[in-house]
């Protein structure tokens, strides 16, 4: 019966992973090496580390890829800037900071604990840390509290500049200093600038609130990651408004006599300064088109018309050797799939700096079968079934005989 079980076995199909989506890949005339260009569509459906595809050839058999980003200097990499001295004197309190090169910046991250209490402050340069100039006054830092992490970034944007020393002064006359951990700018050092590729289909909806707040919703029919969002103000032509970028969650919330309310939360993540004399461009860590929203304060300001808001992705695409006239298939959404492990990771200096681009076609549910279409069994596997099933008659039969003949020698004796 174990042998019979086993053979079973052998028997059983071994299937691949499941995937929701799935995209045609085309090679291009020439077999290779080539480049599998990521849509929008498909980086909105993978998972945060964008490890949950596979690449199949017409046998279903697995194909190692590389992926690649095109960040270049830009992406998320922070450059910390040195503190040189830290004061409290007269209520104000100054953090003297030195950059660690004198590349041209418009603007630089604070990372704070969270706190309650917003602190007017004020920014100022010099070349030498000596004569100090103005670059920004009216600054709020502070204010921000979320109920899932216990810092958070604000964005200080101003003219460009080059100065090495810069001045950040703090009114703390009235309470307790902020916990500012860390300040510094997102370098972009390489000489090979990030590339991005347009989100398209972007929506986003203005309402201006009787709390003196403007509310951005943006969202998009089908998910997308954005790494970039650019904001124009059509009017008016001066303006300097603190603004938050964050998410906004819905809750229902039932009252006595089964009256019910739905609620609104915005949840803060990136704090920035929206200016007509600096950058409106928000850098973003691949954030996902839901719920997303940008609150700015408008104070007793008219509320600003924005004109449009484009969102971009960083450029992402896999490497692949393909064969030319051949198809392959892209599957990807799996929540249990993980990162796969290729040694095509250990060589990806060899690989040509200039490939291919092979052709991709829409992305199609292939969670939801084609009536139209039956799933259709190999030859080989076909043949293989059918031996084991011989098999299997054979050795059914030769027990059986077995069995009659011992049972016909105990009747004789």
């Amino acid at each position: 019966m174990k042998t019979i079980f086993f053979l079973l076995l052998l028997s059983t199909p071994v299937f691949a992973q499941s995937f929701t989506y799935k995209v045609d890949v085309k090679p291009g005339v020439s077999s290779g090496y080539q480049r599998i260009m990521l849509s929008p569509d498909v980086l909105g459906r993978l998972n945060d580390q964008l490890g949950d595809m596979r690449l199949y050839d017409r046998r279903q058999r697995e194909v190692p890829y590389l992926l690649v980003q095109q960040t270049g200097g830009e992406g998320m990499s922070f450059a910390p800037f040195t503190v040189v001295n830290k004061t409290s004197r007269g209520g104000v309190g100054t953090l003297l900071l030195k950059r660690p090169d004198g590349r041209p910046i418009r603007s630089m991250s604070v990372v704070l604990k969270n706190a309650a209490v917003q602190k007017s402050a004020a920014l100022s340069g010099s070349p030498d840390g000596v004569a100090w100039y103005a670059l920004t006054n009216n600054l709020t830092l502070g204010g921000h509290s979320s109920d899932t992490s216990i810092e958070h970034t604000e964005t200080i944007s101003f003219p460009l500049t080059d100065y090495p020393y810069l001045r950040l002064q703090l009114a703390d006359s009235t309470s307790a200093p902020l916990n500012i951990i860390r300040v510094g700018s997102y370098a972009q050092r390489p000489s090979v600038s990030a590339q991005y590729t347009p989100v398209d289909g972007l929506r986003f909806i203005q309402r201006d609130s009787s709390d003196h707040h403007t509310y951005l919703f943006i969202d998009r029919p089908t998910p997308a990651r954005i790494d970039r969002l650019r904001i124009r103000v059509s009017s008016p032509a001066l303006f300097r408004r603190r603004a938050e970028f964050g998410q906004v969650f819905t809750q229902t919330i039932t009252r006595k006599r089964g009256q019910k309310r739905v609620e609104h939360s915005f949840e803060s993540a990136v704090g920035f300064t929206l200016s007509s004399t600096g950058d409106t461009t928000l850098q973003l860590p691949g954030v996902l088109t839901e719920k997303l929203c940008i609150r700015i304060a408008n104070a007793n300001d008219p509320p600003l018309q924005i004109g449009t808001i484009r969102a971009d992705l960083l450029s992402t695409y896999i490497v692949a050797n393909l064969l030319a006239d051949s198809i392959y298939t892209l599957q990807f959404g799996s929540k249990t799939a993980a990162p796969p492990t290729y040694d095509l990771a250990y060589f990806k200096d060899k690989l040509p700096a200039n490939l291919p681009v092979a052709a991709v076609g829409p992305v199609t549910d292939s969670s939801t079968p084609n009536p139209a279409k039956k799933p259709k069994l190999s030859a080989y596997a076909l043949w293989a079934g059918i031996t084991v099933v011989l098999l299997l008659l054979v050795y059914m039969s030769y027990q059986m005989l077995g069995n009659i003949g011992r049972r016909n020698e105990g009747q004789a004796g």
